[in-house]
């Protein structure tokens, strides 16, 4: 009931997707209940689409949505025990709570932003992002990530598409995105891109 009327009340404006069918096994593999935020979500939604679809809460996955939490994890292999992948945006930034492998702060959900490529304490824990990622001020906290005319092109992303920019937004050629060249991909080729590009290989968490 909580998520259900903060959702119904959210400022950001949201799209709630249906829940999967494999959502008991998404409970189970979490290890949460329905009381909890990301039980919640995990058991009633198959996603949660935010700002025009700018940001992508995972649920028990849908067509609109295919990337379940924890399945999303395996598939760019990432123990969920390390870190939790519970959203991204629609310029291949990744939100997951710190199981311990991200920073100091375990429970935390982290950002992996594209500008910087370095993985950034929100120092909210997961209900209270969730608050933040319906209510809060997303256009201050993406200011330098937008560009004019974006609504329009983010509401005809796919839910499991990015958009790289190339020169890419870490570099200096690259920081300025409305001068940049915009394609359209695969939201796991882009994360590994960029876990590449700062020194992982995209297979260990590193």
């Amino acid at each position: 009931p909580a998520l259900a009327e903060s959702l119904a009340t959210a400022k950001n404006g949201t799209v709630v997707f249906p829940s999967g069918e494999n959502r008991r096994a998404v409970l189970e593999e979490l290890q949460v209940t329905t009381r909890s935020t990301l039980g919640a979500i995990a058991h009633e939604t198959g996603g949660i689409a935010v700002d025009h679809g700018w940001l992508r809460m995972f649920g028990s996955g849908s067509a609109q949505q295919p990337r379940a939490l924890g399945a999303w994890n395996r598939e760019v292999g990432l123990d969920v025990a390390d870190a939790l992948l519970v959203a991204d945006d629609a310029v291949g930034g990744v939100f997951a709570i710190n199981g311990g492998a991200l920073g100091s702060a375990r429970g935390n959900v982290y950002y992996f932003a594209p500008d910087c490529l370095e993985w950034e304490d929100t120092e909210l824990g997961h209900t209270d992002w969730v608050e933040w990622a319906l209510n809060g001020d997303l256009g201050q906290f993406y200011e330098n990530m937008r560009w004019p005319g974006w609504v329009a092109e983010v509401e005809a992303l796919a839910g499991d598409r990015a958009f790289h920019f190339f020169p890419p937004p870490w570099t200096e050629e690259g920081d300025d995105v409305s001068k940049v060249d915009r394609r359209v991909v695969p939201s796991r080729e882009l994360f590994g891109l960029m876990i590449a590009e700062m020194g992982g290989d995209g297979e260990d968490g590193e």
